[in-house]
């Protein structure tokens, strides 16, 4: 028996699976201290000691060498080891907004929402008919009291009503945001009018800081938040400029809003690649683009909406309690070819 590195109570040792893996852990019931020892059989490689690939660790660690073997230690007191399994319908009685969702990209998150069990509110600005069929589908599938609401992402008092009838239709509470506002612009900058800078820009980045912020307090008061930004991985290339600025601005906004927002609130953002489903419409400036951005994807071919939805819902997952302020991308690599 040893003692107890955090509380000074008396550490009793089990042994795993692995001959040459045991974990302390405290026979009072510590839940504050625990500590793991890894050795090889060859006993001169040293590695850390790891109960499975679907834990994640908690707490400040501290590695040292001691008397012959590799010592893992939490220095405060939460649980050392934390076991996430997902269950399909994580998002069970979470109510959602995503903007821009009647179709393509916002459709394909909305759908994905709404499949892991959330109630899902559905932002359209001239599509009423595409948005009312999508809702009536997502009703059909889930059996959860889906909505759909109209909002004009280029005037800010239209994005507030739309919010807050949002939030009443979905009875009472928004818990997951997800900005996709998101207006294309390929005007080569020379050529670029100051109106559809506004247009891009406003569309994008303003309507998102308005939605936004419109929610944070209900959030608060809730005790639990997740705002998805989505920006984009286009946003270097040529005849970009107003729309790649339009969604770095969603960068910069996500982490300034992590920021703030914790640690009830979550704020992360996606930039995808280029869309496969939506590959047609960048081809009709450019023919070739398609196959050249497929040559420069080190996964060979282009992301689907899917991909990118399940990337969204996850972010609003348990698994992903611990992780703000960050952009993934999710493009197979595409974003490399800048380089």
């Amino acid at each position: 028996m040893s003692c107890c590195r955090t509380c000074g109570r008396e550490v009793s040792m089990s042994r795993s699976s692995s001959p040459n893996l045991r974990w302390g852990l405290n026979s009072s019931g510590c839940s504050r201290s625990s500590t793991a020892w890894l050795r090889s059989t060859s006993g001169h490689r040293w590695q850390k000691a790891s109960p499975g690939a679907a834990s994640l660790w908690t707490g400040w660690h501290r590695w040292s060498r001691t008397s012959g073997q590799v010592s893992y230690e939490t220095s405060n007191c939460p649980v050392t080891v934390v076991e996430v399994e997902l269950e399909d319908n994580y998002l069970t009685g979470r109510r959602a907004l995503v903007t821009a969702s009647s179709r393509n990209l916002g459709a394909a998150i909305a759908t994905t929402l709404a499949r892991k069990g959330a109630a899902v509110c559905v932002q359209y600005h001239e599509s009423e008919h595409t948005a009312n069929d999508l809702i009536q589908k997502l009703r059909e599938e889930t059996g959860l009291q889906h909505v759909a609401v109209r909002g004009d992402a280029n005037d800010p008092q239209s994005i507030r009503q739309m919010v807050g009838e949002a939030v009443e239709r979905l009875g009472g509470t928004v818990d997951v945001l997800v900005n996709n506002f998101g207006p294309f612009s390929m005007t080569p900058y020379a050529e670029l009018p100051e109106t559809e800078w506004d247009r891009i820009f406003d569309a994008n980045a303003k309507a998102s800081y308005v939605a936004t912020q419109c929610l944070v307090d209900g959030m608060r008061k809730a005790g639990w938040g997740r705002i998805v930004n989505v920006s984009a991985g286009s946003v270097y290339l040529r005849n970009h400029s107003i729309y790649g600025l339009a969604k770095e601005a969603m960068v910069f906004m996500t982490e300034e809003l992590a920021l703030e927002l914790g640690p009830e609130i979550t704020v992360n953002a996606i930039a995808p690649g280029q869309i496969e489903e939506s590959a047609a419409d960048i081809a009709e400036f450019d023919p070739t683009f398609v196959s050249r951005a497929i040559d420069h994807t080190p996964a060979g071919r282009l992301v689907t909406r899917g991909e990118v939805s399940e990337l969204v819902a996850l972010l609003c997952s348990p698994a992903f309690e611990m992780v703000t302020g960050v952009t993934l991308a999710v493009d197979g690599g595409w974003r490399l070819q800048r380089f």
